[in-house]
């Protein structure tokens, strides 16, 4: 190439790269820009002018054919991977094959997103700019997405309350390095915990106008619905809580009549017997009121409640069931593993095939001989054939005589009766285990005619744990360690050959 030619060629793009520069350092177009670009332009003009033929002859080169083929190659792909990330962009979706499915929303957080009808803000606000504070609003982010993917009517906004304090103090951020705040119009909740359950939980109660009232009857030894023990009710109603209004009630007190305001009534282990006047006024305001009852009573109680069961189509047979693998979980032989849902039912139907509930001392139930002929009685948590049921506990011949049925179901016209012959499932030592908390809310959820509550809650990951037997480590060996190196090495030679010889 000719020494004016060079002068040419490189002297345009000089200009252009001077032009360009300008622009960004000024931050826009200036009508004086027009001369180095005039000026490259012509400068380029000329330098292909004059080095024509030698610029047409190098794209003749074999060299150059090859390496233009190669550009084409990666310019295609460089287009398809553009054209790939723009359409993930606008039609975002996550395929989750994680076995705790990580990257996707329990059906109690779908249903909780769809029903939104308001423009929702998730807000954080924090207080720190080290990798801390990123990896804070990383997570956070992504956990909003998974709504946001759900439904358009949520936003997601952070921000730095050292920077921004009016928000901060607009939210009443003034301790801790974060906070989350769910809001709609002007009523804004406080989320403690940022994760998938906390958010649910305050999108259900930002969608309630009004809540429904449960009543726990009390007087007769119940468990205590404060109480944080292993035999309190705290758990459960503080989750009830978040949905329903949930009172106490005494019935002899309120002269043996159940509120008319009671959207259901639970009974959950009374150590003491109820009075013929409190089993009138209950069975009154289930069979003539249509209202909603659980009994979950335990064995081995003198509560009389059993003949109040059996006249809606329930029969507590106030014996044992005893599972001996529940010493594998470190328990007693009553403990009880309820893997059977016997009846399709809507508490029951999105429970996982392999997942079990938890039972500590419970009796057997049985649809009643002479239950209503309008009644439907259905099972809804069983064990399998691998249990027993006996009358006493103590020293006893274990011969399965399973399956045996802990819960069931009773309905006729509006009214809906659900006896279970174990309360422990509900205290707060046992309701976290496995599908217990996710069996209980739906029981509420089902007598307070709250169908869109009906689901799985979210629940904590678990790790992935990876047993490398002999047997294992043998097949990965002989089928990844050692052919995977051979068949790279063989590709690099025919891929080295085929340059040389090309």
């Amino acid at each position: 190439m000719s020494k004016p030619g060079k002068i040419f060629l490189i002297g345009g793009l000089l200009f252009w790269a001077a032009m360009y520069a300008f622009r960004l350092v000024y931050g826009g177009w200036h009508p004086s820009l027009w001369v180095p670009l005039v000026l490259g332009f012509l400068l380029l003009i000329a330098g292909f002018a004059k080095e024509w033929r030698n610029i047409a002859e190098f794209f003749t080169m074999r060299t150059t054919k090859h390496g233009l083929n190669m550009g084409a190659v990666i310019l295609i792909s460089l287009v398809g991977l553009t054209c790939v990330n723009i359409l993930a962009v606008k039609y975002n979706h996550k395929f989750d094959w994680t076995s705790d499915k990580l990257n996707s929303l329990s059906d109690q957080s779908l249903k909780a997103a769809q029903a939104l009808t308001q423009d929702t803000r998730f807000v954080l606000l924090y207080r720190t700019d080290d990798q801390n504070g990123e990896s804070i609003q990383r997570s956070i982010k992504d956990l909003a997405a998974l709504y946001q993917n759900v439904t358009p009517k949520i936003s997601f906004e952070s921000h730095n309350a050292i920077v921004d304090p009016a928000t901060a103090k607009n939210y009443d951020f003034s301790s801790g390095p974060f906070a989350l705040f769910v809001q709609q119009g002007e009523r804004k909740l406080k989320i403690d915990t940022p994760s998938e359950e906390g958010v649910t939980r305050a999108l259900i109660k930002l969608s309630r106008t009004s809540k429904k009232v449960i009543y726990f009857v009390t007087g007769h030894g119940e468990r205590e619905l404060d109480a944080k023990d292993a035999d309190g009710l705290s758990f459960l109603v503080d989750e009830l809580r978040v949905t329903y209004d949930v009172r106490s009630l005494t019935l002899y007190q309120n002269k043996n009549v159940v509120p008319e305001d009671a959207a259901a009534v639970a009974i959950v282990r009374p150590t003491q017997q109820y009075l013929d006047d409190e089993i009138h006024a209950l069975r009154e305001y289930v069979q003539v009121r249509g209202g909603k009852l659980l009994i979950a009573i335990d064995p081995g109680m003198k509560q009389n409640l059993a003949g109040l069961a059996r006249s809606f189509g329930i029969e507590f047979h106030n014996d044992y069931v005893i599972d001996l693998r529940s010493r594998t979980l470190h328990m007693g032989p009553a403990s009880v593993l309820g893997t059977n849902y016997p009846d399709p039912s809507a508490i029951t139907q999105g429970f996982p095939e392999a997942s079990f509930s938890l039972f500590q001392i419970a009796s057997s139930l049985k649809k009643s001989p002479d239950a209503p002929s309008d009644a439907k009685v259905i099972g809804l948590v069983g064990t399998d054939t691998q249990t027993m049921a006996t009358s006493e506990l103590g020293e006893v011949t274990y011969k399965p005589n399973g399956p045996h049925t802990i819960g069931m179901e009773a309905t006729s016209g509006k009214s809906i009766v659900i006896v279970f012959g174990d309360s422990d499932f509900m205290c707060n030592s046992f309701i976290q285990q496995n599908l217990n908390n996710d069996l209980a809310m739906n029981i509420f959820a089902e007598l307070a005619n709250d169908k869109d509550l009906i689901s799985i809650r979210p629940r904590v990951a678990k790790g992935t744990k990876l047993e490398m037997t002999r047997q294992n480590f043998n097949a990965y060996v002989f089928l990844f360690l050692i052919p995977l190196p051979v068949v790279l090495f063989i590709l690099g030679g025919v891929m080295f050959w085929r340059r040389r010889t090309a």
